[in-house]
């Protein structure tokens, strides 16, 4: 849940934060969990609408072709939905940790450069996070502990969407209300909380305001670099390499 507010809270407050802010992944045991039901509040609760959605990229060109697409948009936040594999982009990695993006328009020879200001939530079932993208991530994991999450009866709200939509205000102020009170603390940073690497503003507001309120939101990144295929490799190998004579 923290992770959440973290995103809800970056969304709301994303002109305050220069620099890069992370991406967030939700993952899921099975189809129908309510991954981009999740997305869709996230985007609706900060921007009054769900995200734009756009499907995996086949190849490294196409993802920076979409990156600089989205960059021109200036969509506040995007999701790259139900990944049905794992997942790396180092064009994505890039633009995560940067400012602005360059590259040439689409159908032509012209560079040109764009600022990148976009929220990246990436959604899958048991989503795995490769390569450089591990370390740019925030994990979140929806475990409706059933095979056929989709039959589910007995909401409190029949249509989430609906009901985020429809008091949005109030969770606004709710979110706002809770870095006011931070502020008004005196912008507190607990002293062990850690560093994070190419997130350094917003770890200074986001992550410090949450650890302050609740607990810290990066706890989750051990899982995600558990995850990570790639690690796993490594790890093998360099076991393997102890027993060399």
């Amino acid at each position: 849940a923290v992770t959440i507010i973290a995103a809800v809270l970056t969304l709301l407050c994303r002109h305050t934060i220069p620099g890069p802010i992370p991406m967030w992944a939700i993952s899921a045991p099975v189809r129908g969990s309510g991954k981009t039901l999740l997305a869709d509040c996230i985007g609706i609760i900060g921007t009054g609408r769900p995200p734009a959605k756009i499907t995996p990229p086949e190849n490294e060109e196409e993802a920076r072709k979409r990156i600089m697409a989205l960059a021109l948009a200036a969509d506040p936040i995007v999701c790259v939905d139900n990944i049905e594999r794992d997942f790396r982009s180092g064009a994505l990695s890039a633009a995560i940790t940067s400012d602005e993006v360059r590259d040439r328009l689409l159908g032509r020879s012209e560079m040109v450069t764009a600022p990148w200001r976009s929220m990246v939530i990436a959604t899958g079932n048991n989503l795995a996070i490769r390569g450089d993208l591990t370390r740019r991530a925030l994990l979140i994991t929806i475990d409706p502990q059933t095979e056929w999450p989709e039959d589910r009866t007995g909401w409190t709200h029949d249509d989430l969407r609906e009901h985020v939509g429809a008091h949005r205000g109030a969770l606004v102020s709710a979110a706002l209300t809770v870095m006011r009170a931070w502020i008004v603390a005196g912008r507190p940073i607990r002293q062990n909380l850690g560093a994070w690497g190419s997130f350094e503003s917003w770890s200074r507001s986001i992550r410090a305001c949450v650890d302050w309120a609740l607990t810290d939101p990066c706890q989750g990144r051990e899982d995600l670099r558990a995850a990570d295929p790639d690690h796993e490799e490594h790890v093998s190998l360099l076991e393997a390499l102890k027993h060399v004579s």
